[in-house]
């Protein structure tokens, strides 16, 4: 049975960036594994909406909460349904000095994944793949950083 949309888990992730020499990098955290979802996995920054709340908000705040950072040039990128989840993606092209400015306060780590990491590594979950290959596809990046 397929959930109807008012029982779907409904969430934001946050996607910081950077492009160095062509080449695209995805800061992303790596779960613990006793993590109630993805345990052990590398996905996004982020976490389900409050009662309420809508979706930037929630981006907000959850990035507040796990990286004590409050992103200033943030933009929607998309919104990805599944058979049990609504997920809101929002991106942030981020200086090289971005993690001097952070402190990663959820997970194991966050690190910058290249976009062939983020291809490969079997840790990573699905919709990460999605959004980074997208993202790379809007931008006009490939996985060895060459022009599409």
């Amino acid at each position: 049975m397929v959930p109807e949309l008012k029982d779907k888990r409904e969430s934001s992730g946050f996607v910081p960036y950077k492009i160095t020499a062509g080449s695209i990098c995805f800061f992303l955290q790596k779960r613990t594994i006793d993590a109630p979802l993805a345990p052990g996995r590398v996905g996004m920054f982020g976490g389900g909406l409050e009662s309420g709340e809508v979706p930037e908000v929630a981006m907000f705040r959850e990035t507040e909460e796990e990286l004590m950072y409050i992103p200033s040039r943030a933009v929607y990128f998309s919104r990805y349904e599944s058979a049990g989840d609504i997920c809101h993606v929002f991106l942030e092209e981020v200086a090289d000095d971005f993690e001097e400015n952070i402190t990663v306060c959820e997970g194991d780590y966050g690190k910058f994944f290249s976009l062939k990491e983020t291809q490969t590594l079997p840790e990573v979950v699905p919709l990460v793949r999605l959004v980074t290959v997208q993202l790379a596809e809007t931008l006009n990046i490939s996985a060895d950083g060459q022009e599409i």
